[in-house]
């Protein structure tokens, strides 16, 4: 909101200014094609961001006269929160103008359209996560901190099963892998998968989901089950399944997990999901061996 309050969030109008018009001498709109793109049309002026507004839960219809900017605008924001906690609103502001600024870029960058309730529903769901991990948020030690930089071998009797989920939003198929670990820091097993999904958020539920049932199916009881989404980790811990896109997958996941009292799930940082992260990449690039389970690539045994 910062960059949006001093008018320097790259729009075709701001690009213009700032380079002279060389090579951005086209400033229109992308949606509406009819006036210069600038911030305050995208969020406010055009039909498309009006009608966005008006499928919110603020109604709001701002008007192109007397606009006050948007410093001025941001400064008066709690008066179209009438409703509710005023702090909880102003969260659902920003989270609203950042969703608008991701489905323009989606229009300019990937020419993908979306509705817009779709960018209302979008702006609803990241709020749910974020008022979700404010809610469930653990307090983490320095020492915590240092611990979580790498990734740390489970209790004697347990399985470490690291998950990562690899998502295209152009062509709606997502792949995912799990790799298996004990106590030793020994590799027990990996696996490859492939679905399809709405969303990232969806994609890493999956992928959680289907090592589950490849665990229960496997009769392994004990397994810290870590991923580095913390949106999904969280609210399949605190019970609170705000994310209505990924809803069902996450409750399919409580089930699968309540008969087995020792499974956990644990959120790790990127550090510690670096080995599933290389699978996940070297497998889109296409360099994934097919037997890189029985026959570890050199390149991901130094980082197991």
């Amino acid at each position: 909101m910062w960059k949006t309050c001093h008018n320097i969030v790259p729009s075709k109008h701001v690009l213009k200014r700032r380079l002279h018009g060389k090579g951005h001498n086209d400033d229109l709109c992308p949606r509406c094609c009819e006036e210069s793109e600038s911030l305050e049309h995208i969020l406010f002026f055009c039909p498309f961001g009006q009608a966005i507004w008006r499928a919110s839960d603020f109604s709001y219809s701002p008007s192109s006269i007397g606009f006050p900017g948007m410093f001025k605008w941001w400064q008066k924001l709690p008066s179209l929160n009438k409703n509710g906690n005023l702090s909880e609103g102003l969260y659902l502001i920003s989270f609203l103008c950042w969703t608008f600024w991701k489905s323009r870029n989606r229009l300019v960058f990937s020419d993908m359209v979306d509705s817009p309730i779709k960018v209302w529903l979008k702006a609803q769901e990241a709020f749910s996560e974020f008022s979700s991990f404010l809610t469930n948020k653990p307090e983490i030690s320095p020492c915590t901190r240092r611990e979580t930089s790498q990734w740390t071998p489970p209790n004697p009797g347990f399985l470490k099963v690291n998950c990562d989920a690899s998502f295209d939003p152009n062509i709606g198929v997502d792949s995912g892998d799990v790799i298996f670990r004990d106590e030793t820091r020994s590799f027990i097993n990996g696996k490859l998968f492939s679905f399809s999904s709405r969303n990232a958020s969806c994609a890493e539920a999956l992928a959680l989901r289907f090592v589950i049932t490849s665990d229960v199916d496997s009769s392994f009881s004990h397994v810290v089950f870590e991923s580095d989404n913390l949106g999904v980790i969280g609210r399949i811990n605190s019970k609170t399944l705000s994310a209505w896109e990924s809803a069902a997958i996450e409750q399919d996941i409580l089930c699968i997990a309540t008969p087995f009292p020792f499974f956990s799930f644990k959120f790790v940082n990127m550090l510690c999901n670096k080995a599933v992260d290389w699978v996940a990449k070297a497998t889109r690039l296409g360099t994934c061996p097919n037997n890189w389970a029985s026959c570890i690539p050199q390149e991901l045994r130094v980082l197991l």
